[in-house]
């Protein structure tokens, strides 16, 4: 290529790699950001919630809040005095 062609087709060149590089990072944000599921294999405090809306995942961990509240638990603490 002669004097400016080379510089004419490396501007083309990288407005069509960001061009198509910006429509692909718009796509996913569209499809995987601003969907009302939550994503597969989303766990919250070890509760599976992928594939939920937000509403039935709320439900899911309202049930299972409910249930940890009903368990026993004990705790307890070791103290150890040194001289």
């Amino acid at each position: 290529m002669s004097g400016g062609k080379w510089k004419t087709a490396l501007v083309v060149s990288l407005v069509i790699l960001f061009g198509s590089c910006s429509a692909i990072v718009l796509y996913f944000y569209q499809v995987f950001y601003l969907t009302e599921r939550f994503l597969p294999g989303v766990e919250i405090a070890s509760i599976p919630v992928s594939g939920l809306s937000r509403q039935e995942a709320l439900n899911v961990l309202d049930n299972a809040a409910a249930g940890a509240a009903q368990c026993r638990a004990i705790f307890f603490m070791i103290i150890t005095y040194t001289k």
